[in-house]
Formats: C-alpha cells, sequence, structure tokens
C-alpha cells in the first residue's frame, strides 16, 4: 500500500517536472526581454557618451543599434563580438513598437513602449521620452 502511494506520488512530480522542462518558451521571452532592455540602456548610455544621436531600430524579430536613421546605414558595433550590435527574437518570439532615437544628452524621441510577446505572455520595455529612461 505504501509503496503504491510513493509511486504514485512520483508519478505526479514527474509529469509536473515535465511540463515545466518543456516550457522553454516563456524563458526564451524573458531572456530576450532582458537582452533587449540592456540593448536599449547601452544605446542610450553611448549617445550620451559620444554625444551624438544613437538609433534603437526596432523590427518585428530583431533590435539593431545604429548611428544613423532607422535604415541603419552606420551600425553600432558590438564591443563584445566587434560585429554590428543586433539580437534577434528566438523562435516564437515577436517584437512590435517603433523604433527610438537617444539624443547627446540621452532623451529619447518618440518613446513609448516595445512589446515582446511569446509563449503567451508579453512584455512591455518602456522608453520615457524626456529622459530616455528604460524600464518595464
Amino acid at each position: 500500500m505504501e509503496l503504491t502511494v510513493v509511486i504514485v506520488v512520483v508519478g505526479i512530480l514527474a509529469v509536473v517536472a515535465m511540463a515545466k522542462l518543456t516550457a522553454v518558451d516563456s524563458f526564451a521571452v524573458q531572456g530576450f526581454f532582458e537582452s533587449a532592455k540592456a540593448t536599449a540602456r547601452f544605446a542610450q548610455k553611448l549617445a550620451v557618451a559620444q554625444r551624438t544621436s544613437v538609433v534603437m531600430v526596432v523590427s518585428p524579430n530583431s533590435i539593431s543599434v545604429c548611428y544613423t536613421d532607422a535604415g541603419c546605414g552606420a551600425p553600432v558595433t558590438d564591443p563584445t563580438t566587434g560585429k554590428a550590435m543586433s539580437i534577434t527574437a528566438p523562435d516564437g518570439v515577436s517584437v512590435a513598437g517603433s523604433s527610438q532615437t537617444f539624443d547627446g544628452l540621452g532623451r529619447a524621441a518618440p518613446g513609448g513602449v516595445i512589446a515582446i510577446s511569446g509563449a503567451g505572455t508579453t512584455n512591455s520595455l518602456v522608453v520615457e521620452a524626456g529622459t530616455g529612461y528604460v524600464h518595464d
């Protein structure tokens, strides 16, 4: 009798654990959201440090950082890779919102919300227009 109860409890725990382990998509959404927040903060700090405009280009599946307009004619070099700074959303994760331009004082234009969605969740990355403050 006790062995049967132990086997049933272990079986229930195994089912719950498998459900958690296979739901990696929510981790992918959160991970990309954190990367997007760090990228936006880097773009603002770079604009202030170099006293120039820096554009964070938002597209449906990626975010890039450039020195010029939304066409990204002059991409910012990622200091860790030496390549153009761009993050690509994992499969099943989408990005919606407007591109942001940070001026030499760190102010953002137009400001607004960048929504990162996937796995049934949506995270909102807020860029304040007057100050350029990036938060969730």
